[in-house]
């Protein structure tokens, strides 16, 4: 009777987990791991939400059309990670110079909302501008070597060029809205998504913010 115990107990422990037990516990692990701090941007009291978005439409150049600025937001989110505010706002002045039709960025910036820095351009400049197009037939390297100063240029500078290429063939070159679509461009996680499903949303460029309603 001791040996039949014995048998019994060394069965409980060599038990394959059945794939109920293994779902539930990929469930608990996924819940666990979810950051407890995070808050969504939609999820901001309306005035937070109206100075956050200002701060990165300020990325932009706000004398393009609305979709080569959205998509410029994309990129500056993407170099953003990790890097500092006025090292982004070098990198997307250098790069807009670099593809600018002339040479005015290179003298000056965006004026932004967050700060009062004058930062100065010196690139040489190609025939076009900053958007879908230009960035998905660049060269990484030659992209990495514009923004040196960027946190893991190497990296972002494939990442954003892939990033071009996926706004323009599966998105017909409009930068998605919704946080699934965006979740799927190369180098844009669920953070990221988030914060650009409100800032990035078309209708954030054709309409007043303080008459908005909180409803995001």
């Amino acid at each position: 009777s001791a040996l039949i115990v014995k048998l019994q107990q060394s069965n409980r422990k060599t038990t394959k987990p059945t794939t109920k037990s293994i779902i539930k516990s990929k469930r608990q692990k996924t819940s666990s791991s979810k950051p407890s701090s995070f808050v969504s941007i939609h999820d901001l009291p309306l005035e937070e939400k109206i100075k956050i978005q200002e701060k990165w439409h300020s990325f932009s150049d706000s004398n393009a059309s609305v979709e080569t600025q959205r998509f410029q937001i994309l990129i500056a989110a993407r170099l953003h990670t990790q890097s500092h505010e006025k090292t982004v706002r070098q990198a997307m002045c250098k790069l807009r110079a670099f593809f600018s039709k002339d040479n005015e960025e290179q003298q000056q910036l965006d004026s932004a909302t967050t700060t009062s820095t004058v930062y100065s351009c010196d690139v040489t400049n190609t025939n076009g501008e900053l958007c879908t197009e230009t960035l998905s037939n660049a060269n990484p390297e030659v992209i990495s070597n514009i923004i040196p100063s960027v946190l893991f240029a190497n990296v972002k500078s494939r990442q954003i060029i892939q990033a071009a290429k996926d706004v323009r063939s599966r998105f017909h070159g409009r930068v998605p809205e919704t946080q699934h679509g965006l979740n799927s461009i190369m180098g844009i996680g669920p953070r990221l998504a988030d914060l650009l499903s409100y800032v990035n949303r078309y209708s954030a460029f054709t309409e007043d913010l303080k008459e908005e309603s909180n409803s995001y």
